[in-house]
């Protein structure tokens, strides 16, 4: 099983550099400095991770890009019962396969 810094490697090298944050009105990628609209970007990856000892610790990272093509970036969020209403919100509209 690949750990999430072996992941977060993979996919910067990949072309993945960018990261994005959750903001009430859309993801934000901060190096891009742009807001997107959940619906205007596409889900190229997903992979879960679980911590080792606590099932609790959930987390998904998101390789995410733009429908344009110039924002490749990853997004780390919580989900299970530790997830925020705003991410659950963006998440919700994600589109859910990539075109």
């Amino acid at each position: 099983m690949e750990t999430l810094i072996a992941t977060l490697a993979r996919l910067a090298a990949a072309g993945f550099r960018d990261s994005f944050r959750a903001r009430a009105d859309g993801l934000y990628a901060i190096d891009a400095a742009l807001l997107f609209p959940p619906e205007q970007l596409l889900v190229a990856e997903l992979v879960r991770f679980e911590g080792d000892s606590d099932p609790q610790d959930e987390l998904v990272l998101l390789a995410l890009r733009s429908k344009d093509g110039g924002v490749w970036g990853t997004w780390l969020v919580s989900y299970g019962p530790q997830i925020d209403a705003e991410s659950d919100a963006l998440l919700r509209r994600l589109p859910r396969k990539s075109a």
